[in-house]
């Protein structure tokens, strides 16, 4: 579950958006490009300070299950108008990449550090498979990401654990079931 399937189609959504012919799509393209990063910016800012408040667990599902629905109106919209024939619907396709973006920068940014890098090997297998796969099946892959977030959704729902407002002896005694630190005198 990562943000590399947005990216990959975003230029060619932008293009098909914008109606302009190739030599004028560079500067959109490239105001596309930053105004996604900034704005990805500011929603990792936020995610960082909503850590605590919302809890890991709960922000990763909640916002797991938001990227589900955002994936599925990408695809039914690449689907049904991927071919730019409908402007109106290649700048709706835009702003769920957007969305879909902003909502992973908000809980998977801040929380890589949280939890382990383990739980997040499909996105390096996810970064070389994408390009392949978009050409090859097109809207599919947005389809089968979406059922994969899906199963996503379902492992952070019941074996994730929630180390919200734990001190450090807490979140050990949680993942080992033993304190440490009895005896252990300041």
């Amino acid at each position: 579950m990562d943000d590399f399937i947005d990216s990959y189609l975003l230029q060619g959504v932008s293009n098909d958006a914008s109606g302009f012919t190739a030599v004028c799509q560079l500067p959109l393209t490239m105001v596309v490009n930053i105004g996604i990063n900034v704005f990805c910016f500011f929603c990792a800012i936020g995610g960082c300070f909503s850590i605590e408040r919302l809890g890991r667990k709960a922000m990763l599902f909640g916002v797991s299950c938001l990227m589900v629905v955002l994936l599925v109106l990408v695809c039914i919209l690449t689907a049904l108008y991927g071919d730019g024939s409908n402007p109106a619907a290649s700048y709706a396709n835009l702003a769920m990449i957007y969305l879909f973006s902003g909502a992973y920068a908000f809980a998977f940014n801040p929380l890589t550090f949280v939890y382990p890098m383990a739980c997040y090997a499909f996105g390096f297998l996810n970064q070389y498979t994408t390009p392949i796969a978009i050409n090859n099946i097109g809207w599919k892959y947005y389809a089968l990401n979406a059922a994969w977030d899906v199963a996503i959704c379902a492992i952070i729902w019941f074996w994730f654990v929630e180390t919200k407002g734990l001190a450090l002896d807490e979140v050990d005694e949680v993942f080992d079931g033993a304190v440490h630190t009895d005896g252990v005198h300041w």
